[in-house]
Parts: C-alpha cells; structure tokens; sequence
C-alpha cells in the first residue's frame, strides 16, 4: 500500500482578533479537504505552554 503525505501551512494563531476572524472561511475550507483526505495521523506544531507556580 502506497502511503502518502500531506504537508500544510497556514498562518499564525497568535495574531489580533481581527486577523483570525477574516480567515476564518479559509480555516473551514482547509477542514473541509482534510476530511476528504481522511488523514490517519495528523501532527500540529506549536509553542508549549508555560505555566507560572
């Protein structure tokens, strides 16, 4: 069985509000093609948390 892999980019979260809710239309299309990919694994990249004591 031939594997494949799918590499996406997209921007960064961390912008201001507005940024995010003008994107929000390509984030459901980018949804809407994983789900036809039907992944077995997906990995997402971010920065850890940091907690404060």
């Amino acid at each position: 069985m031939k594997k494949e892999i799918v590499l996406v980019g997209t921007f960064h979260f961390e912008q201001d509000t507005e940024t995010i809710a003008h994107k929000e239309t390509e984030i459901n299309e980018l949804v809407k093609h994983l789900a036809r990919f039907k992944p077995q694994k997906m990995r997402c990249n971010g920065k850890p948390q940091r907690t404060t004591n």
